[in-house]
């Protein structure tokens, strides 16, 4: 008869304990008729009747890697989630954890690979809810769930964010549909606090005008329509989009001179490679000028007079001053 060696790791450290033989090494159980045809033929099918019982390993794995995430040390987490993977890839934790372990250990390393790993993080969420509906009971269990993930793509969403807001509101929108599209009513309150959240971080998109630029804007439209579909009285944020100076002088984003002046922006402005460059040194200035000075009664003072004559030259010329809504 051929020594016990098992399958999983080759070890022949093999030990009956009570009613099945253990790996002292990986830890893989045999039932008795799996170790005796492996005693007599050197090899055993894992498979059909014979079922390999893993669990006290893999709740080893799951508890090292709940540890891990819980100090931050994303690295280790890493190792522990894939290792979770090769023998459970239903896992919904383990396929989102590592993921957002991923894009963790990116967040003060470097910039071009957390968004790179915010995208994969993006990617793997309509798997990730499929898992949790068809492994997570209904009721409080999948609501918790539901919220422990929310929260966390909230987390990388609001920092990538900072300084790549397309990136962080993608990640939030994405969330919303995969919940939408999974869990349906389920979880419709996170379906739409994704939505806003994504809105609100959208916000901060700098629109000057350009093909990506105008499909940022219909998004952004998009998802404040599906939220109105539940929430009649929602609004888009106010981006304060353009007109940072003139909206500090006359004091709102909507009032008759700044919706003169955003008509001239998207109707005018944007049609010519130098009304974009302008509109693109405007947009890299304006914001902080205004954030330094707009609220001092001389910076007022000093551009009231400039706009007043130009808008009253761009109404000579047929510009409306009607109530408006930006088209990028």
């Amino acid at each position: 008869m051929k020594a016990l060696k098992c399958e999983m790791c080759g070890s022949n450290d093999v030990v009956k304990q009570e009613e099945l033989f253990v790996c002292q090494n990986c830890g893989t159980k045999y039932s008795v008729e799996a170790a005796r045809k492996m005693m007599i033929e050197g090899t055993v099918e894992v498979k059909g009747a014979v079922k390999i019982d893993d669990s006290e390993e893999l709740n080893r794995l799951y508890d090292a890697a709940r540890k891990a995430k819980e100090t931050d040390s994303w690295e280790t987490g890493k190792k522990y989630y894939e290792l979770i993977l090769d023998k459970d890839p239903s896992s919904w934790e383990a396929n989102f954890y590592l993921a957002f372990c991923k894009a963790m250990s990116c967040m003060e390393k470097n910039r071009y690979e957390l968004v790179r790993e915010v995208n994969n993080l993006k990617s793997s969420l309509d798997f990730v809810f499929a898992l949790v509906k068809e492994n997570v009971p209904e009721g409080d269990d999948i609501q918790k769930t539901v919220s422990e993930l929310y929260s966390k793509c909230r987390f990388i969403a609001e920092t990538v964010g900072q300084f790549n807001p397309s990136s962080g509101a993608s990640l939030m929108f994405s969330l919303g549909d995969a919940i939408e599209s999974k869990l349906g009513s389920l979880s419709m309150d996170f379906v739409l606090k994704s939505w806003k959240t994504g809105l609100q971080i959208g916000s901060k998109i700098t629109l000057s005008g350009t093909v990506g630029d105008q499909v940022e804007r219909k998004v952004m439209k998009f998802y404040s329509e599906k939220i109105k579909q539940f929430d009649k009285s929602y609004s888009l944020p106010d981006s304060r989009v353009g007109c940072y100076v003139a909206t500090a002088v006359y004091g709102s984003y909507n009032c008759p001179e700044v919706w003169t002046l955003r008509r001239f922006r998207d109707n005018f402005l944007v049609e010519t490679w130098y009304g974009r460059s302008f509109i693109k040194t405007y947009y890299a200035i304006s914001p902080t000028l205004v954030k330094w000075f707009g609220d001092t009664s001389w910076f007022k003072m000093l551009w009231r007079k400039p706009l007043d004559r130009f808008v009253t030259r761009l109404k000579n010329k047929g510009v409306e001053d009607t109530p408006y809504n930006d088209k990028y």
